[in-house]
This record gives structure tokens, sequence and C-alpha cells, in this order.
């Protein structure tokens, strides 16, 4: 019979907390969604730009010119700015000097990839990001 009373109880407190729960509103749902698709699309803006970080800093370190780097993002058909960000991670690329060592070139290639993603994530695009 206890067991049956505390069955019985169990049931009815748990009813009483999913009563007292209420969903949000569809539009309250609209703007979680929005939200999040907000934060997806700058996630991608930074993992496309830290991508482009590293292949720019690999560039440079096989020493193509500044003026060739730059007319590839006058050719992009990436948004006008990720452009301008491009260019800001070019002209950071070419202020580090070329190594000869292959384990110091991964390095820069590394921190530089590195550093594009956390800067784009803490400071957004509108800022200026520092990669080394």
């Amino acid at each position: 019979m206890k067991k049956i009373i505390v069955l019985v109880l169990t049931f009815i407190v748990s009813d009483v907390a999913v009563a007292e729960y209420q969903l949000p509103e569809i539009g309250e749902i609209e703007v979680l969604m929005e939200e999040r698709y907000a934060i997806i699309q700058v996630d991608r803006k930074c993992e496309t730009l830290s991508g482009l970080a590293k292949f720019y800093m690999k560039s440079r370190q096989n020493e193509v010119s500044k003026d060739y780097q730059y007319s590839s993002v006058d050719k992009s058909k990436l948004p006008d700015d990720m452009k301008l960000k491009e260019k800001q991670i070019i002209r950071q690329a070419h202020e580090i000097p070329v190594f000869h060592a292959e384990s110091d070139r991964k390095k820069i290639e590394v921190i530089f990839e590195n550093n594009a993603f956390l800067e784009c994530r803490k400071k957004g695009m509108g800022a200026d990001w520092k990669l080394y």
C-alpha cells in the first residue's frame, strides 16, 4: 500500500511540475533561432578567415608578393567585410619576416591561423586584429 501511495504522489508532483512550466511563445522561439543563426554565421566567417590567414602566411613564407595577394582578394567573391579583413591579414603577414627553418614556418602559420580565429570571435569583424 505504501508503494502505491508513493507512486501516486510521484505522479501528482511530476504533473504539477509540468503544469507550472510554460513553453515559450513562437516569437520567443524565433528570437532564439535568429540568435543561434547569427552566432553560426560569425563562426563561419571566423573559420573562413582563420583558414585564409594560414594560407596568406604560408604564401608570405614562400615569398609571394603582397600585391599578388591583394589582387587575389579583389577577385574574391567573399562579402566586402571579409575582403577588408583579408587585406588586413595580408598586411600583417607581410610585417612578419620570412623564416628559413620549416619548423618556424609551420609555427607562424599556426599562430597566425589561431590568432585570426580568436580575434574574430573576441572582437568581431569591425575591430582591428592583432595576429602576431
